[in-house]
């Protein structure tokens, strides 16, 4: 099956919750082909059961964000073409996520089930898609952020946050990161999440106690002790580079002898420049 396909549901038809269902799935499965599928319902009943059953409202409403996006990345791949063509620069606006829009409706439904486990996947979905935006976007990430770590910090569904939960002083501030952390370690299920809330509460000493240090000591036995019960890859790779830094680039540490070829082509290294005061600039292009 291939091509542009266009689904229209007569108002007259009447189909039960399990017909209704699977022809959502039918649409997802037909987007998921990369075709363009369109379900034009303007069934009464679709927007109550709707609000009957979360979890086919978080479908529908995530099937059409995933193909908002399609088009739009559709799109910005045709003006790109134009533009290496001769046409028009791409304007600014054009680079302007559709999910933009989609968060209001995402909180709206988060508001609906406000207080249930039938809200978690509408938050988790705030909390990814809207935390790399600016303004509002990024407001809402981080207050549906806040409502998953503390009315639903039992939820082994948080370990989907991942990284998030070791952040947790960075995006709440010390006080109420440290208070949300001790509550996640205290009440979650889940050795994953109670991981990272440890991490979250012991990557400051990590980052600035003395090395020497009974505090520095005790945060790199502790959260090698978490993570022998757990497989998170990327947490302990994180916990380890974070140690090896600390190891070989301290203050008042011998700098690595750094080699290299500057602008002109000459081959140098940072011990030619020894007893000599030297400045080294980092900047990135992006």
């Amino acid at each position: 099956m291939g091509g542009d396909f266009e689904w229209v549901v007569s108002s007259k038809l009447r189909l039960t919750r399990t017909e209704m269902k699977k022809l959502a799935f039918l649409v997802a499965i037909l987007a998921a082909q990369n075709l363009h599928a369109a379900a034009i319902c303007s069934l009464p009943f679709m927007a109550q059961a709707d609000a009957q059953d979360p979890a086919v409202r978080f479908e529908r409403l995530s099937a059409e964000a995933s193909q908002a996006t399609l088009e739009w990345a559709q799109g910005i791949l045709e003006l790109q073409a134009a533009e290496k063509a001769g046409g028009a620069a791409i304007p600014t606006s054009a680079w302007i996520s559709p999910l933009v829009d989609f968060v209001p409706r995402f909180q709206d439904a988060a508001r609906d089930y406000q207080g249930r486990d039938a809200a978690i996947p509408y938050l988790r979905w705030i909390t990814k898609e809207a935390m790399p935006m600016k303004g509002k976007g990024r407001e809402a990430a981080e207050a549906a952020l806040h409502e998953l770590v503390t009315t639903h910090r039992k939820s082994e569904s948080l370990e989907e946050l991942s990284w998030m939960l070791g952040r947790l002083v960075y995006f709440f501030g010390e006080e109420d990161g440290a208070a949300i952390g001790a509550a996640l370690e205290a009440d979650s299920p889940s050795e994953i999440v109670r991981t990272w809330a440890v991490f979250s509460r012991r990557s400051g000493a990590l980052e600035a106690a003395p090395l020497d240090s009974d505090e520095f000591k005790a945060a790199i036995n502790e959260l090698r002790t978490a993570l022998a019960k757990v497989e998170i890859p990327m947490l302990e790779e994180e916990v380890e580079n974070r140690i090896a830094v600390r190891a070989k680039f301290s203050i008042g540490m011998v700098a690595p002898d750094i080699q290299g070829v500057d602008l002109s082509g000459t081959p140098f290294a940072l011990s030619d420049y020894k007893g000599k005061v030297i400045l080294v600039d980092f900047w990135g292009d992006w």
